[in-house]
């Protein structure tokens, strides 16, 4: 059967968990269980990635991709680079020349303090997460020039996709039981679509804590992963559950799915819970009911983001899933990623032959023959 939504009687009746059962959770897990998450399938096999080639991308003396945030491949090939190290969007061409910049570092308009999230909508308008300043800045691709921004409310620092001309984003609100939001344009009206799983149990505890989630958009079909559940949620945008396939933990951390009464008992504990989940970092469709979703474990004990990431598929086709394949890129940083067609593109940091830090594009061929596939639990 698939996961279904919530309902406000399930919701009030795991609202009288106590802090006594939790306890009784952790103390009754064997070694190697996990206390907060899911248990994990460390034998499940996942994909293999097969690397095509790579190349290094162009620096300039004022311009070098140091810090991404997140990639976009073109219909064209151009590669879109959001970079914090620069403040600035970077466009290169299919041989990793440098064309152009978007934006520039500051807090006007146009500007940033930390370019993140993007989607391109059409073939003319690409729209840029601002980071700490919560804000999209839209951007004319033909000409590059900068055309409206936008500032949200502060929980809406995730993900971006397009169905035709509207932009959906993530937002986690417990209290509607909704999931992503929608709009047209900078002065539109924000409506409200999706739903949360029913391991988020519909607590702002956790929708806060474990915001970050990712969409992606195949005509009016949405697909969502979240941070806070182990599902895969599909949608249409009139709210309806079109699917919901588990995705099991095998060598990722995974959602913090039995955190919930600790943290009502002491939300401190949510603090120290963050680094002990899985990050969605890039979904989309890769094929005919297929979707590829790629993950990051975070290791916030430092001041670097750094961690190993890994690649799920699933198959809505069949529901189910072959998960945790690890990327072959080093994690501090962990890469950004994008799809062309089967193809993972991976940029990531390293040093070339005379020792020079370099920003390297890796393709890597995913093959789902070595999947050992599993399904509902």
């Amino acid at each position: 059967m698939p996961m279904r939504a919530c309902s406000a009687a399930e919701r009030r009746r795991k609202s009288k968990w106590v802090l006594v059962g939790a306890l009784a959770l952790l103390t009754a897990c064997a070694p190697g269980e996990d206390a907060i998450g899911e248990a994990r399938r460390p034998t499940l096999r996942g994909a293999t990635l097969t690397v095509i080639d790579s190349l290094d991308l162009q620096e300039t003396d004022s311009v070098f991709a140091s810090k991404v945030n997140a990639i976009v491949l073109q219909k064209r090939g151009q590669l879109l680079v959001a970079d914090a190290g620069v403040g600035r969007v970077l466009e290169y061409s299919r041989d990793g020349r440098l064309l152009r910049t978007f934006g520039r570092r500051g807090k006007g308009p146009g500007e940033f303090s930390s370019p993140s999230w993007m989607v391109v909508l059409g073939d003319s308008l690409l729209l840029v997460k601002n980071g700490p300043a919560f804000r999209i800045e839209a951007f004319d691709l033909r000409s590059g020039a900068w055309l409206w921004g936008r500032r949200f409310d502060a929980k809406t620092t995730t993900g971006l996709a397009a169905v035709g001309d509207t932009v959906v984003m993530g937002l986690l609100d417990a209290g509607r039981g909704s999931s992503f939001v929608s709009f047209s344009d900078s002065g539109s009206a924000l409506q409200p679509h999706g739903r949360l799983p029913s391991d988020a149990h519909g607590d702002p505890l956790l929708t806060d804590a474990f915001r970050l989630t990712q969409l992606a958009a195949r005509g009016d079909t949405i697909a969502q992963a979240y941070e806070v559940s182990n599902w895969l949620f599909v949608l249409t945008m009139d709210g309806s559950l079109v699917d919901s396939v588990h995705i099991p933990v095998a060598r990722r951390k995974g959602a913090p799915v039995k955190l919930l009464p600790l943290l009502r008992a002491n939300q401190e504990l949510g603090i120290k819970a963050v680094n002990h989940v899985s990050q969605p970092q890039v979904l989309q469709w890769i094929g005919e009911g297929i979707i590829g979703l790629v993950t990051v474990d975070p290791d916030r004990t430092g001041a670097r983001f750094r961690g190993p990431a890994f690649l799920s598929v699933i198959d809505l086709r069949n529901r189910r899933a072959c998960v945790d394949a690890p990327l072959p890129v080093p994690e501090d940083p962990p890469p950004a990623t994008a799809w062309s067609g089967d193809t993972l593109l991976m940029l990531y940091q390293d040093v070339s032959r005379d020792g020079r830090p370099v920003a390297r594009v890796k393709r890597a061929r995913v093959d789902l023959a070595t999947c050992e596939w599993s399904g509902e639990p």
